[in-house]
């Protein structure tokens, strides 16, 4: 599996955000990190990648952060998964920062429907070479996910969905505005992540994380939110609500959904229903919304790559 780019780090700098600098970013756990970008769909899309260092084959899976969320929210789990061995398996993953988010690029002329996001994906499973990737999405990316599934059913191991029904919900109006008014810059540092804890915008096991992940510091001193604050009002211009509820049985890989059983999930009994339908092995944790931060998470997904490897094995 050619990876190319992969091992190849690089570190950009918030006042020049297309410069590629040479960076080690050694791991404790034996883990090479590194970033790159790809323009295949047409716009600037940013990946992170995490291999086990000194691993030949690795098997790939490609994270899909929440909403506003670049590919590096998803490295608490990243991290996890790139450390485990299944069934003899080790994994490469690789975080997505679809358009709009992250250091990924996003103005006027940049589309913003779901079919666009699908191509942010295939994007990065082509540049990187990725073989039959298992896609694991998180909240709204559930829907890019579930539309990639549906066109490149073929090249897919395995979807992981999380803790989101297979619906595009009408925006609204009042949420749109409410993320547009931020805040989205800081004057320091102390002040953006005393804002991101109290939000909940990032927790406060993960704060050590923020710098360079969700904050970006200005020549000036200037601490600003990665990712546009617009986004959500073309994804509201650019997207009617769609049902993909009766597609669902179209997809041909296996499918397991992860569903949080306290208050905040938003996953109803008749979404569980749907997605048992058409054959989804359904998993419950005892959290909200957030299922990848439970700590029955990782299992849960190494017992889903488990039973990949022994269906590949037997077919």
């Amino acid at each position: 599996m050619p990876l190319r780019q992969v091992l190849e780090p690089i570190c950009l700098t918030a006042d020049e955000p297309e410069r590629n600098q040479a960076v080690s970013r050694p791991k404790e756990d034996c883990v090479m990190v590194s970033e790159g970008f790809t323009y295949r769909s047409g716009v600037r899309i940013e990946y992170v990648v995490w291999r086990p260092a000194g691993v030949g084959e690795v098997n790939p899976i490609i994270l899909l952060p929440g909403f506003l969320s670049s590919g590096w929210s998803a490295e608490s789990t990243a991290e996890q998964l790139a450390t485990v061995t299944v069934g003899g398996q080790r994994f490469l993953v690789v975080g997505v920062s679809l358009r709009g988010r992250g250091r990924s690029a996003f103005g006027p002329a940049a589309g913003c429907s779901i079919e666009h996001h699908v191509r942010d994906i295939e994007a990065v499973r082509s540049e990187l070479g990725l073989t039959r990737p298992v896609i694991c999405a998180f909240s709204t990316s559930v829907i890019y996910a579930i539309a990639y599934a549906l066109k490149h059913t073929a090249t897919l191991k395995g979807l992981i969905l999380g803790d989101y029904p297979p619906r595009f919900p009408q925006i609204k109006d009042s949420w749109v505005t409410d993320i547009e008014r931020g805040p989205w810059s800081f004057p320091n540092w102390a002040e953006a992540e005393s804002w991101a804890v109290r939000t909940g915008f990032i927790s406060l096991e993960d704060i050590h994380r923020a710098r360079g992940r969700w904050f970006v510091e200005s020549s000036s001193g200037e601490v600003r939110r990665l990712g546009s604050q617009w986004l959500p009002r073309r994804l509201q211009a650019e997207n009617a609500p769609v049902d993909f509820s009766h597609c669902l049985k179209e997809i041909r890989c296996p499918v397991m959904v992860l569903k949080g059983t306290f208050a905040g999930s938003l996953l109803s009994d008749s979404d569980v229903a749907h997605y048992e339908e058409c054959g989804a092995k359904v998993v419950c944790l005892p959290t909200g919304h957030d299922v990848f931060r439970h700590q029955s998470a990782v299992p849960a997904i190494m017992d889903f790559l488990q039973q990949l490897e022994r269906s590949q094995r037997s077919a």
